[in-house]
């Protein structure tokens, strides 16, 4: 095989089964910088090992004992070359990550090396990059541990291998799938992880038991795992923080145990405040708090530590990095449900070159507008039905308050009515808006709408009033006067203030 390595010789190692839908393209990423294809089939029965020889590969059987680590080992084994580089067929190395991994293997000295591995999940909108160990030299006594998730970097350190943390990038679609292949990749890997554990229990392994159970939607059964994990003193710190994010997410999300869920976010914190996805889960408990304050301080720090840990060298051996848009995105929906026109600004502007959803963005070009006191165009006020999900039209009704364009706010409430026939504040704030533009007619027409769905306003019923008698429609208003009067029985001070008004209406019209 022609290579550019010049000679450094570079092993890839490679176990697969049933892959042919992934491998020729995992084989085209290291095409001309491996010198060696080390591939071990642990019993394909489709076309894997044919588009395999179709690669100049190195072939060997493994029969299958539910522990990849046991056929890690056994591919190893057959490696030759000076450095390894290992792959799972649904991996490839970026193009740009060549140089870098070059530069790398031409050294002589004893290297595990961090690469990012990008899992990119588009069918349920998620992407997370991890680090693990995939480049270092070659050694016999080097080998991996654990029947799943194995691991590398115990035995590379017990070797006395330096660790370092490249920019090289693995990207990972074995993710992207639907969820019935990727739940039959997860039972798969639970049976394994429970017999390992139930021989050997760690919370390594009852992290990643959690995990999978995460992955299958037995959120309870998950958090036993994560609660027994974080008992183990030896679990790696960044592993035990995610236990503690997972516990905070259950409190938060499905017991609706706020304390509870601050608790266990700070207890990770504790561990690594670094962690963004932590930062994260803490923005949203404020935000269900009721607390935006401390909410758009944690968005800040998730986002500040997620542009950290990008770069940062000395970084932990797992760690979950955020895809930027994914953070920011999220970061935006949170000062929308708030409000908080400040940090929308702050963060609103970074999705420029993310392509984004058709409805999400003119959601925000939408609120963009509206917060920041823009001209709208008629094409956004007259369709917002169109885009504009229940979640966030809350949120408009708030920012509309402080829109200063009356007749553009005029027309989005109208339009929004259509969809929202008997939404209080919708009504109210359509009532108000006729009222500022001296609309007095329909002002008064939508202030009894709404009076005919709520008649304990008393707001309302003063507009109601003050409009009845500035148009001179005093049968009505006497009619609403006694209405009222026998709505606010209970309230003496309401009532006696109804009287009054009622007998002076009277002594005018005699």
């Amino acid at each position: 095989m022609d290579n550019i390595t010049n000679g450094f010789y570079l092993s890839l190692c490679m176990i697969v089964k049933n892959e042919e839908k992934y491998l020729a393209d995992c084989l085209e990423s290291v095409k001309g910088i491996a010198d060696e294809l080390i591939i071990v089939d642990t019993g394909s029965t489709d076309l894997t090992l044919e588009i395999a020889k179709k690669y100049d590969t190195k072939i060997y059987n493994f029969k299958w004992i539910n522990d990849f680590s046991a056929a890690r080992n056994y591919a190893l084994s057959k490696c030759t070359g000076k450095w390894i580089l290992y792959l799972d067929a649904d991996e490839r190395l970026t193009s740009k990550s060549i140089n870098e991994l070059i530069s790398y293997i031409k050294s002589e000295n004893n290297i595990g090396v961090f690469c990012n591995v990008k899992s990119a999940d588009y069918q349920r909108g998620s992407t997370n990059i991890m680090r693990y160990v995939r480049l270092f030299r070659n050694n016999p006594n080097i080998c991996f541990e654990g029947a799943v998730h194995e691991q590398i970097e115990g035995s590379l350190k017990n070797e006395g291998y330096v660790f370092e943390f490249s920019n090289i990038e693995i990207e990972h679609i074995g993710y992207d799938v639907d969820s019935e292949t990727l739940n039959l990749k997860a039972e798969r890997n639970l049976e394994i992880l429970l017999d390992d554990y139930s021989k050997t229990p760690n919370g390594y392994k009852a992290f990643h038991i959690g995990s999978t159970y995460v992955i299958l939607g037995k959120i309870e059964k998950a958090i036993d795992y994560f609660l027994a994990a974080i008992k183990d003193e030896n679990l790696e710190k960044n592993h035990k923080a995610h236990c503690y994010r997972y516990l905070a997410a259950f409190e938060l999300n499905i017991k609706k145990n706020y304390d509870k869920a601050i608790f266990y976010a700070n207890e990770g914190i504790k561990i690594n405040e670094k962690q963004p996805l932590l930062n994260i889960i803490l923005s949203n408990i404020y935000l269900y708090n009721g607390d935006f304050e401390l909410s758009d301080k944690y968005c800040h720090l998730a986002y500040k530590y997620n542009s950290i840990l990008k770069r940062e060298a000395d970084l932990a051996s797992f760690e979950i990095i955020v895809e930027e848009s994914l953070i920011v995105q999220h970061i935006v929906n949170i000062a929308l449900l708030t409000i908080n026109k400040n940090l929308f600004n702050d963060f609103y502007y970074k999705l420029a070159e993310v392509k984004l959803d058709d409805n999400w963005e003119k959601t925000l070009l939408l609120f963009n507008l509206v917060l920041n006191n823009k001209i709208i165009p008629d094409e956004i006020a007259q369709n917002i039905n169109l885009f504009l999900s229940n979640e966030h039209f809350e949120s408009l009704l708030l920012a509309l308050q402080n829109y200063s364009l009356i007749e553009t706010k005029l027309k989005i409430l109208i339009k929004a009515k259509e969809i929202h026939t008997q939404h209080l504040g919708l009504i109210y704030s359509l009532a108000e808006t006729y009222l500022k533009l001296g609309n007095d007619n329909n002002a008064l027409e939508t202030f009894e709408e709404y009076y005919s769905l709520d008649k304990k306003n008393p707001i309302v019923i003063n507009n109601l009033i003050a409009l009845n008698y500035k148009l001179n429609k005093m049968s009505k208003l006497l009619e609403l006067i006694d209405d009222a009067i026998v709505v606010f029985e209970p309230d003496d001070e309401i009532t006696t203030k109804l009287i009054a008004l009622r007998t002076k209406l009277l002594t005018i019209l005699k």
